[in-house]
């Protein structure tokens, strides 16, 4: 009786996952089209996409600049955009990492979010991967079980073990299909209305433009300088190694590396 239960139950937290994740994706929205390029960058990557983004473009409008060692650094210029405004205020910083953090509890990167959630376009962030993961658990569970009946079945009773052993690989093919599916849900920003209105965007000339256009929608990797992302993307114990290498604008001698980095 327990074995025909595993076997009914075996791909039920499976079920409820996919559910769970059509109603989250599934949420109303007008049919507007995005208007900003920070929109878009949330959409295609979220919040660390939009970090990428608006550090790009404050690196383009020499709002910032990169040194040398990897060290990012605030320029005389004040920008006007609230996201290259809150990218200067988290400088000095070694890399792009180390400015992914302070950009995701910024006051613009809160309002970007609540604006697209009303908006019925970006999902909360970690609610799919909360679902996943308690789906993958349950279904751990549920293996662990069927393991269980299946011991039971060849050593204690000594019956045979076909029911316990297809308990077993119900159970077991679920958890590795909700395994996969967790997986591929960890980068899902976006409804569908979400991904709508970001297949439109891509379309539109006068949004998605340019350097920050391109690495709204392909990241960092999609940037055209390959010498400045390899500097954007070093880590600080890799940029005290680096203090003479040019990355961009003229070379001034050795810079020593500064990090206020908390740690």
């Amino acid at each position: 009786m327990a074995e025909q239960i595993v076997v009914v139950l075996g791909v039920l937290p499976l079920l409820v996952a996919l559910a769970g994740t059509r109603w989250l994706r599934n949420r109303p929205h007008g049919g507007e089209p995005l208007r900003t390029i920070h929109q878009v960058a949330y959409l295609a990557g979220g919040p660390d996409r939009v970090t990428d983004t608006a550090v790009a473009a404050a690196l383009e409008r020499q709002v910032v600049r990169l040194d040398k060692a990897g060290v990012l650094r605030r320029s005389s210029a004040r920008p006007a955009d609230p996201f290259a405004f809150a990218v200067s205020e988290a400088l000095p910083k070694v890399g792009i990492g180390r400015v992914r953090g302070p950009l995701r509890a910024s006051e613009p990167m809160r309002s970007l979010r609540a604006e697209l959630l009303a908006d019925g376009l970006a999902l909360p962030e970690g609610r799919l991967h909360l679902v996943w993961r308690a789906a993958l658990l349950a279904q751990l569970v549920l293996v662990v079980l069927g393991m269980a009946m299946l011991l039971r079945a060849v050593v204690v009773t000594g019956q045979a073990a076909l029911l316990a052993g297809s308990s077993l690989i119900v159970a077991t093919t679920a958890f590795a299909v909700t395994l996969c599916l967790d997986r591929a849900h960890r980068e899902t920003w976006t409804t569908k209305a979400g991904e709508l209105a970001l297949s439109r965007a891509r379309e539109d000339p006068g949004l998605v433009t340019g350097v920050t256009g391109a690495v709204a929608l392909g990241g960092l990797a999609a940037h055209p300088d390959r010498r400045l992302t390899r500097s954007l993307l070093l880590t600080p114990s890799r940029a005290r190694d680096r203090t003479t290498v040019t990355a961009c604008g003229s070379y001034d001698g050795p810079t020593t590396v500064v990090d206020d980095s908390p740690g």
